[in-house]
């Protein structure tokens, strides 16, 4: 069974490849920008100022489109 964890790496001179997924039997390594997590944190964190109004129609639109980006993303 894989386990999670955490890692941090520095980023090493000359061309590094900032988005990598990884999958192999030991387990899953996924590698993604600092500046992404702190966007998405700074974006949840406002989140409850924003007057939302919508529809079911469009819950369930959204609904369905993360559904199919995460079934993508760990289809491979």
């Amino acid at each position: 069974m894989p386990k999670w964890g955490w890692a941090t790496i520095e980023i090493m001179p000359g061309p590094v490849q900032s988005w990598y997924f990884h999958s192999r039997p030991d387990g899953t390594s996924l590698r993604f920008p600092h500046r992404l997590l702190v966007a998405v944190l700074l974006l949840l964190a406002g989140a409850p100022w924003i007057r939302w109004r919508y529809s079911l129609r469009t819950v369930l639109i959204a609904v369905t489109v993360v559904a199919l980006v995460l079934g993508l993303l760990f289809a491979f």
